[in-house]
């Protein structure tokens, strides 16, 4: 537990600091992604909250549903990891490893869920994601929000996009429609992918 909390204090850190510093075209260039905005989708204010932070936000124009961006870069942790590797006094996880557990706890913030019902985790096939997303592991859950980052919507798709040394990428699909969701959703669905 104490792991999951020090991984969630850094990534808290870190989401801030990129909240300062870089604009989103900047994250996509210095992470090598490639994003194209949906038809129909607007950009919309990045709305503060003390769940999960993003960095960039489009509306669809036609109805309730929203997709949240975030970029969480590795490059910064990789070379703390590669430091310590020389250090025998220092212990740092790989950062290749943290964007599963930091799925989980992107998912435990905005549902509210707690562990003991947590919602499940679909895996993509590995081959199906390296083609679409040019990435080298994704997966999704669906879930209610109940969180802040919720706030004005009833339902939550978080999809997460990682690639090996370059960057996580967590995409939030909100609504109140879950008779439409699929069919908004999939309109948004590839708009960001690795390089």
């Amino acid at each position: 537990m104490k792991i999951l909390s020090t991984l969630i204090a850094t990534f808290c850190f870190l989401t801030t600091i990129a909240q300062d510093t870089l604009n989103f075209d900047k994250l996509l260039s210095e992470n090598h992604l490639a994003f194209e905005k949906p038809e129909k989708f607007t950009e919309t204010e990045i709305f503060e909250n003390g769940d999960l932070y993003y960095n960039y936000a489009l509306k669809y124009e036609l109805d309730s549903f929203e997709v949240r961006y975030t970029v969480f870069p590795l490059h910064s942790l990789l070379e703390d990891y590669k430091k310590s590797l020389d250090d025998p006094k220092t212990t740092t996880l790989d950062p290749n490893k943290y964007h599963t557990s930091m799925f989980m706890a992107n998912i435990l913030n905005v549902s509210q869920s707690g562990m003991e019902n947590m919602p499940g985790i679909t895996d993509f096939p590995k081959e199906a994601v390296k083609k679409e997303f040019g990435a080298d592991y994704g997966g999704t859950s669906f879930f209610t929000a109940n969180s802040e980052f919720g706030k004005d919507y009833e339902y939550c798709m978080m999809m997460v996009i990682h690639k090996k040394d370059i960057a996580d990428v967590y995409i939030s699909f909100l609504s109140n429609n879950q008779e439409k969701f699929e069919e908004y959703m999939l309109i948004a669905f590839h708009s960001i992918k690795f390089k």
